[in-house]
């Protein structure tokens, strides 16, 4: 019996010092961008349920353009226990929840949010009480007095405390087109001003992305993408290289554009990293060159002369 326990020892620790020498060589892969091989490497270990690997498969399809494949990668990481994946399948349903039409679409979007949030909360992910007190204010939400009930005791349990400013934020990032944006702006425009990163790089999608597409709002979230940019938000940058790409609220630049996303790509922003191997391909050598010498110098000034 005795050998027997010190063989099943060995294989298991064995086993599991090559699953972690492969995870890692993976991730050497994936930061070198060679996600071919990233993929070969991280899939097996996917497979056999590890949320970490799980995830990175994910990103890699959606990278791709594979979205039904990133969304399921995405849900076995978030079955298994991964916490960034929960909370993006809780924003993801939420999001189409509030954007829904039909009885049929509102029912499967709000039943999809109720369980990837309630999934957040059991796992004591602050964030998933915030979204299901939020999405139980709406009128569609159908939450009944006992769910209701339910967080509100989570809320105590936890000694979550929610003033306006929590309250603003979490309604405009899980719940953007809500009927109090304008509100919400107000509550968060002082901590924006005050110099809170977070507000400044909320501020900037808002403009950006939620309000009415006019003039006035993009000039707005060129400030505040500005501004979150010189802090070292790589969301910042991104949002910042888009608005020079389409020209919303400042002169289309594709120099700055590329400038901007490659320091956003650089900074780990991956949705910036599909935007700069487009437009590398797309555009001139010469264009190029000038805006990695571009990036490289914000980078030296630390993106204060850029």
């Amino acid at each position: 019996m005795k050998i027997v326990f010190i063989v099943l020892f060995l294989i298991f620790n064995t086993s599991a010092w090559c699953w972690t020498g492969t995870y890692f060589e993976a991730e050497n892969e994936f930061q070198k961008n060679n996600q071919k091989s990233a993929l070969e490497l991280w899939l097996p270990l996917a497979e056999l349920g590890f949320h970490v690997p799980a995830y990175r498969v994910s990103l890699i399809y959606n990278e791709n353009g594979r979205l039904t494949d990133s969304l399921y990668w995405l849900k076995i990481a978030a079955k298994n226990g991964h916490h960034e994946a929960i909370i993006e399948l809780c924003i993801k349903y939420l999001k189409e929840f509030d954007k829904a039409q039909t009885n049929e679409a509102i029912y499967i979007y709000r039943s999809s949010a109720k369980k990837w949030c309630r999934k957040a909360a059991r796992e004591n992910i602050q964030f998933g009480t915030m979204a299901l007190w939020v999405m139980s204010k709406t009128d569609k939400s159908n939450f009944s007095l006992e769910e209701k009930i339910k967080i509100q005791i989570s809320i105590k349990i936890y000694n979550i405390e929610f003033d306006a400013e929590d309250i603003a934020f979490a309604r405009t990032s899980v719940w953007p087109w809500n009927k109090q944006i304008t509100e919400d702006i107000e509550v968060l425009l002082p901590f924006a001003r005050a110099g809170w990163l977070r507000h400044q790089v909320r501020l900037g999608d808002i403009y950006a992305s939620i309000l009415n597409k006019n003039a006035k709002n993009f000039a707005a979230a060129l400030y505040w993408n500005k501004k979150a940019s010189e802090r070292g938000s790589p969301e910042a940058m991104f949002q910042l290289g888009k608005q020079f790409l389409e020209g919303k609220g400042v002169k289309k630049n594709l120099k700055i554009a590329l400038m901007w996303l490659m320091i956003s790509d650089a900074n780990g922003n991956k949705r910036a990293s599909r935007y700069v191997k487009e437009l590398i391909s797309e555009l001139p050598p010469e264009v190029v060159d000038r805006s990695r010498i571009m990036a490289e110098s914000c980078v030296k000034n630390s993106y204060k002369i850029c």
